[in-house]
């Protein structure tokens, strides 16, 4: 009798992109450091799925997490799995078709094609405030065999990104001091109004 693989069994809802399934979970906090190891530093560019970590940004977002810990906003990651998955729907009706587990085998090679800084800003943030690993994060899960696959991904993910023009980001900006003092002089002084 052969062995039964071990494999996650993530609840997914199945969407279609560019005529491919693909699958969003939420997904423990505390699972992603499992699910989704980081890239070796030591591999040249042309051998990677993404750009290499660029640890001095992770501090930041650490301190994100954990000075807004009950008001942050974490956007998805995006991953792609290099493995045979299985997806099997809750039912046969409209959404129940849409709606299911999605059985990935444990020995799956994932790779990050967007959000590897907020991944590992979890992990370090777990050993400050633990509490974070019941909090769920969205991934996008989609099925690309091989490396060319999944580097395409991230190209195609980071190709039409637009930084935040300062203007907007102190304007939105609630809990930045020096956002706050901008915006009051701008209040009291006419030539701004």
């Amino acid at each position: 009798m052969a062995n039964p693989s071990f494999e996650y069994i993530l609840p997914v809802i199945r969407g279609i992109q560019a005529g491919r399934e693909y699958y969003v979970s939420m997904c423990p906090v505390r699972f992603l450091p499992k699910l989704l190891p980081l890239e070796s530093e030591e591999l040249p560019p042309q051998l990677r799925g993404k750009r290499a970590l660029n640890k001095s940004r992770i501090p930041e977002i650490v301190d994100y997490f954990i000075k807004n810990s009950t008001r942050y906003t974490c956007g998805a990651i995006a991953a792609s799995i290099d493995a045979d998955i299985k997806f099997e729907a809750l039912g046969n009706e409209a959404e129940e078709r849409r709606i299911g587990r999605l059985r990935v085998p444990m020995d799956a090679k994932f790779t990050i094609n967007d959000g590897q800084h907020r991944r590992a800003a979890f992990e370090i943030a777990l050993q400050e405030n633990p509490q974070l690993g019941y909090e769920t994060v969205a991934l996008i899960l989609f099925l690309d065999i091989g490396l060319e696959n999944s580097q395409q991904k991230f190209a195609d993910l980071n190709s039409f990104q637009v930084p935040l023009e300062e203007s907007l980001r102190i304007l939105y900006n609630h809990r930045d001091d020096r956002a706050f003092v901008v915006k009051s002089v701008v209040k009291q002084v006419e030539v701004f109004r």
